[in-house]
């Protein structure tokens, strides 16, 4: 009996350290799997940070260019209408002259 006794206790110790080896196999694996999600998703932020700072840089170099072109136009607008004044002036210069002559 004391025989059968212990040949139970060290199966039921056997089963259950066999048991307790399954679920620390199990632990290492779904450990294993989330080390790489979560190795995935840093490789995967990385690369969305990296585009929206692609994204970030090519906007502001079409602002730029957007105020470059802008301040370019304003000084030729600027030109044109000083242009326009003086000829304006020239031709009432021109005007006034000729109706004193015709006077």
């Amino acid at each position: 009996v004391v025989l059968g006794a212990q040949w139970a206790r060290s199966s039921l110790f056997y089963r259950l350290e066999r048991r307790e080896m399954e679920d620390l196999a199990v632990l290492r694996a779904e450990c294993e799997a989330a080390r790489q999600a979560e190795a995935a998703a840093s490789t995967r932020m990385a690369t969305i940070s990296e585009k929206a700072k692609q994204h970030v840089t090519n906007f502001r170099d079409r602002m730029l260019h957007a105020e470059q072109e802008a301040a370019k136009a304003t000084e030729v607008a600027d030109q044109q209408e000083q242009a326009i004044a003086s000829e304006k002036n020239s031709l009432e210069a021109i005007l006034a002259e000729t109706r004193a002559e015709l006077e």
